[in-house]
């Protein structure tokens, strides 16, 4: 028994997921060591059997941050298996084994995004130039996970310009691209005023609902 537990251990790495009680299995995602909604999530489970994990030994339920729980369809074979959860919450995971059935569970969360104005957006601390804050068309959301290359829809956001010393300026705005109203917004802008972007809420594909983003500002130079 000893011996098998220390293969186990040297099956995986650090960013292995196991269980605090149980030891008779162990289960470790694929994609940057975390299951993520909207996306299809791989994992392997190793057990303390003779043959490898099928599929037909799995059960994996996803219970929604409103608690509707789900019964999510598993594919794969020889103990590396695929799910697809379409929003976070929470994961379990059953194993039937021969002397028991184990849950894991984990946390699905969502999948991460950028959102950016051309190439600023979340992350840019330095001002910005207003030619180039200008040319810009709207808001988009760049996914930033698991070597993904694609965008989320933008759906709506507020857009706040601050002019210090004498007030704001606000529009709302539905969809990425800026409408006419919020285009003007934007053409206003002079040196020294900060556009704050905030309620920007998008959904990305495969996920089942939309998702609130980070505020974010860009100041003018």
């Amino acid at each position: 028994m000893l011996k098998f537990k220390l293969a186990l251990l040297g099956i995986f790495t650090a960013a292995v997921l196991l269980a605090q009680n149980n030891d008779m299995a162990a289960i470790q995602f694929l994609k940057d060591g975390v299951p993520h909604a909207g996306i299809d999530v791989l994992f392997k489970v190793v057990a303390q059997q003779s043959e490898l994990v099928k599929t037909d030994q799995l059960q994996v339920f996803l219970t929604t941050p409103k608690g509707k729980k789900q019964k999510l369809p598993v594919w794969g074979h020889q103990g590396e298996f695929r799910i697809h959860p379409n929003t976070k919450g929470r994961l379990d995971i059953q194993i039937s084994l021969a002397e028991r059935v184990e849950t894991y569970t984990f946390w699905v969360k969502r999948l991460p995004i950028k959102l950016m104005v051309g190439g600023h957006g979340e992350g840019t601390t330095k001002p910005i130039s207003h030619l180039d804050f200008k040319s810009q068309k709207g808001v988009y959301a760049r996914m930033d996970c698991c070597d993904i290359q694609g965008k989320c829809r933008i759906l709506s956001y507020d857009l706040i310009r601050i002019i210090p010393g004498y007030g704001t300026e606000s529009e709302n705005n539905l969809g990425g691209y800026f409408s006419e109203k919020t285009q003007c917004l934007v053409d206003q802008g002079q040196p020294g005023d900060i556009y704050f972007f905030r309620n920007v809420f998008y959904q990305c594909p495969g996920s089942g609902g939309k998702e609130k983003g980070n505020d974010f500002s860009l100041e003018l130079k």
